[in-house]
């Protein structure tokens, strides 16, 4: 006996139109809590497999972007959990304050990308490097730490520096728009 479900194609044809529409802004909230574009891209995949077999739930007529967005973070809480014997990409408070951004913006969520360029352009070169080597080019801390002949606590200390003034610098444009 099969346990597949017969779906009518108006059924099918709502979930590609949600999709579509939200699925830029669903991966970059993915992208801007995973920073390796390959492993959000994964996500989103995953995102939008858990999506489909769950559209049943999605209740017509809400707001599908928040609903893609919190199957999103589990997802991310699970992919953290099978990475677990990495490093944190992000910490804990840096998360808590980009969800309450998240929680708090008014406008698009390609707005806060580009307010995320743009914090990103105001922070020190050095900093910048740094940021473009950890997650950019994922390379670990303690072989940053080679390279730049500093402590590996130096590089630890300047990545939460660094995620610091991109929080404060987010906060500052998407409480003033």
């Amino acid at each position: 006996m099969s346990t597949e479900r017969s779906y009518s194609s108006e059924h099918v044809q709502d979930f590609v139109n949600l999709l579509t529409a939200n699925q830029n802004a669903i991966y970059s909230f993915i992208l801007s809590r995973v920073p390796c574009s390959g492993d959000a891209e994964d996500l989103m995949q995953e995102t939008s497999i858990t999506m489909w077999k769950k559209f049943d739930t999605f209740e017509k007529g809400t707001d599908f972007f928040a609903w893609g967005v919190q199957i999103a973070r589990y997802k991310i809480l699970d992919f953290r959990k099978r990475q677990n014997s990495q490093e944190v990409l992000l910490n804990e408070k840096t998360l808590v304050a980009l969800d309450a951004l998240e929680q708090k913006r008014k406008g698009p969520l390609p707005e806060s990308v580009d307010n995320l360029k743009q914090c990103v352009d105001k922070l020190p070169a050095q900093l910048q490097e740094l940021m473009f080597l950890r997650y950019g080019q994922g390379v670990p801390a303690k072989s940053i730490a080679r390279r730049t002949g500093k402590s590996v606590n130096y590089v630890y200390k300047m990545l939460a520096r660094m995620q610091d003034l991109l929080v404060a610098c987010m906060r500052r444009l998407n409480f003033s728009a």
